[in-house]
């Protein structure tokens, strides 16, 4: 089985009762591994806005949630600096 850090890189930062793991970029490159970040949707306007809603409990109780984003990246030719 694949441990969340199996790179060795992963830190942990507690602020407060809350702990978190991040991946240490220092120690990555250290160590010959090269991360890439995805980004999230989370904290976007819209993604805000229907947590408010789901919390306020205005239409009941939330049973299921899809979220669909649609992107051309697949379709679209690749520009030079995607391609090095």
């Amino acid at each position: 089985m694949t441990s969340l850090d199996s790179f060795k890189c992963a830190r942990t930062l507690k602020l407060g009762t809350k702990t978190f793991l991040y991946y240490s970029l220092p120690v990555a490159e250290k160590n010959g591994v090269k991360l890439l970040a995805g980004h999230t949707r989370a904290f976007t306007l819209p993604i805000r806005a229907m947590r408010r809603v789901i919390e306020s409990g205005k239409y009941g109780k939330l049973r299921a949630l899809n979220i669909w984003s649609y992107s051309d990246w697949i379709l679209r030719p690749r520009t030079a600096d995607e391609l090095e």
